[in-house]
């Protein structure tokens, strides 16, 4: 009886060490599960709010004359481009690209994202344009990319052209 009774208290350490290391592998796992779940969550919230701010900028600047109606590239409070509906001002836009890619993020609605904006006439037409400003982006952790299709008033001809307006962080 002696014997019995000063081993029923004992605990066998090697069994105590593999449940401890069961039980942490457990809550690692399930601490990583979370947490990536609530950072895919986050980011597509983040995302969902910043195309719904890319799509309100990219009428700003396409759908308004901009405020000053008659503002130049060193004196305006927001910028936008429309001469008419859907007819979009080409004097405008040769201003647009003398202010800096951060005031323009300003201006629209964008500050703490980056912009790419590459304008460009549609269909082969038989005048061609190009308008490029900002940086194309690399390696952003969100992008959302924007289109919008109007006429460009050339003086003498409106030409069909189409804006990508890309948003990132």
């Amino acid at each position: 009886m002696g014997l019995l009774s000063s081993r029923k208290a004992q605990i066998f350490t090697f069994e105590v060490i593999i449940a401890v290391v069961i039980f942490m592998t457990l809550i690692i796992f399930l601490n990583s599960s979370v947490y990536s779940t609530v950072d895919q969550k986050n980011q597509k919230i983040e995302k969902n709010e910043l195309y719904d701010r890319a799509v309100y900028s990219s009428e700003l600047l396409l759908r308004t004359e901009g405020v000053p109606s008659n503002w130049t590239d060193s004196d305006y409070i927001q910028l936008g481009l429309e001469k008419e509906n859907f007819v979009v001002s080409k004097n405008k836009l040769d201003m647009l690209m003398n202010v800096s890619t951060n005031n323009i993020i300003s201006s629209i609605g964008l500050s703490g994202y980056n912009l790419f904006i590459n304008i460009t006439s549609v269909f082969n037409y038989t005048t061609q344009i190009n308008y490029t400003k900002g940086n194309p982006p690399s390696d952003p952790y969100i992008l959302i990319p924007i289109y919008r299709f109007f006429l460009l008033d050339n003086e003498t001809e409106n030409i069909p052209a189409k804006m990508q307006m890309e948003v990132w962080r």
